[in-house]
């Protein structure tokens, strides 16, 4: 298991979830601030959120075929504002998902939470 830590001022968050659960290959996105993070989740949901809350994985945010390379941090760190050390890879035979490489981010990740309209 290759492991990296980071303290982050900044927050980070999805609108790709389900009741709480981060989908797997989810788009991150970052804020300054927690009112900053909230007005981004706002927009970039598209329907009325009530509030936020730290999400959570099913068992992984990837599956790769292969371990991941430096090449593959430096392009998440990129791609979704994350230092490239934020993330934990977890080789086959360390968790119960046969042979693929098991990526997850190691700071909180926020995501939105719906309002819910009443049935009629």
């Amino acid at each position: 298991m290759t492991s990296h830590t980071y303290n982050s001022n900044f927050y980070y968050f999805t609108c790709d979830s389900d009741a709480g659960k981060i989908d797997k290959g989810a788009r991150f996105y970052r804020a300054a601030s927690k009112p900053e993070m909230i007005e981004r989740m706002q927009e970039r949901c598209y329907t009325e959120i009530t509030g936020i809350e730290e999400g959570y994985f099913s068992d992984c945010w990837a599956k790769l075929t292969r371990a991941p390379t430096e090449d593959d941090f430096e392009r998440w760190s990129d791609e979704y504002g994350m230092p490239s050390d934020c993330f934990i890879v977890r080789a086959p035979g360390t968790h119960p998902g046969g042979g693929f490489y098991w990526v997850d981010v190691t700071i909180p990740v926020y995501v939105p939470v719906f309002k819910i309209e009443a049935e009629e």
